[in-house]
């Protein structure tokens, strides 16, 4: 399977990119700045969530190191809720701002619950029967590769804390969310799918030793996108941590 929904998940994904853009273009109309590299790097989050995967079990788990690390991360770099708040009609703030400080966003956001979400629903896929299900049923795929950006989008922004955020958690939790996570992902790296396993050990690639895990499972470049994920929360340390007023 390389696609996911077809037609439709492209519709989708144009819908929200021109909403990203109309709300952009109102903003700079009024003369507010938003800097440019945000539309790309939105545009280009929302290009990598809906990568198509190459053939074959690599493939695969290549398009869920996209989907579920470097498409959160560009999407939460965008700000696209500091973009909605700041663009949308007086009514709809009204409406969405009680949503933002209710107890089911906050506990969503809270570093260690998302880490789990994130982390855990990678070992749900690729540690139970959920992985060759989802191969054979295109829409169980389609809801697992969703789950797999939701759950990384909420990890990203729970530790980048750059859109505004009703949990007052500080760099502790944040801190120990991202090494769990990173140390999860690891233990996985080390592990992947039982039948997949058992095959790269039975018949090792050259130059792999016997038993060695392959190195483009998710957990090789966990540290990569960790790295990556602070240097954004320090981007956002130039400026006041967005509050929902």
């Amino acid at each position: 399977m390389t696609g996911h929904g077809g037609p439709a998940t492209a519709i989708l994904a144009v819908v929200v990119f021109a909403a990203y853009e109309l709300g952009a273009w109102r903003l700079r109309g009024r003369g507010d700045r938003w800097p440019p590299v945000r539309d790309a790097g939105f545009a280009t989050g929302v290009a990598a969530a809906i990568f198509p995967a190459a053939p074959g079990f690599t493939g695969h788990v290549l398009q869920h190191v996209v989907a579920g690390m470097l498409a959160p991360l560009l999407l939460v770099l965008a700000r696209p809720v500091t973009l909605l708040l700041r663009t949308a009609p007086a009514v709809v703030r009204r409406r969405l701002k009680p949503v933002l400080r209710s107890v089911p966003p906050a506990v969503l956001t809270y570093p260690p619950v998302a880490a789990v979400l994130d982390a855990g629903s990678l070992w749900l896929l690729y540690r139970t029967g959920l992985f060759a299900a989802a191969g054979r049923d295109p829409w169980l795929h389609v809801l697992v590769h969703a789950h797999v950006v939701a759950a990384g989008v909420l990890f990203t922004a729970s530790v980048c804390r750059l859109d505004p955020l009703h949990h007052r958690a500080g760099l502790g939790p944040r801190a120990a969310a991202l090494v769990g996570a990173a140390a999860a992902h690891a233990v996985l790296a080390g592990h992947g799918p039982r039948r997949r396993r058992a095959e790269l050990v039975r018949r090792p690639r050259p130059g792999r030793r016997r038993g060695q895990p392959p190195t483009w499972m998710p957990g090789r470049r966990a540290g990569s996108f960790s790295a990556l994920r602070m240097i954004s929360r320090t981007t956002g340390a130039v400026s006041p941590r967005p509050r929902i007023r």
